[in-house]
């Protein structure tokens, strides 16, 4: 559930079990709210990634990868600077945007296929 018009994960809550939505709508503010059915999509090694890219005239350009073991992911709260094999990751992202994109993408299709 997520409250429309903030920012950064602020009231963005991950409910799990109906029992817990009573809980959660406690926590957030105001009386709208977006329903999001969440996937995970978290890579096989349990970490979740999340890419910023940029659209502008026409072009895409890569901002920044935060990698996290946790659902919510936002550079700020990841490990990237924890994590040495993390930033190594994002700077091919960086460097090499398609190709990361591309090796990425075919490694998640192989795991979907072997489900």
């Amino acid at each position: 559930m997520r409250v429309p018009g903030y920012q950064a994960g602020r009231y963005f809550e991950l409910v799990k079990e109906p029992d817990a939505l009573a809980d959660a709508l406690t926590r957030l503010p105001g009386n709208k709210l977006l329903l999001i059915a969440f996937v995970d999509a978290r890579s096989g090694d349990g970490y979740a990634r999340k890419y910023r890219v940029l659209f502008i005239d026409g072009r895409l350009y890569p901002v920044h990868l935060a990698i996290s073991a946790e659902w919510k992911v936002h550079y700020f709260s990841s490990d990237m600077a924890e994590r040495a094999d993390h930033r190594d990751e994002e700077r091919r992202f960086l460097s090499d945007m398609p190709a990361t994109l591309v090796r990425r993408w075919s490694s998640l299709s192989r795991r979907s296929d072997a489900r």
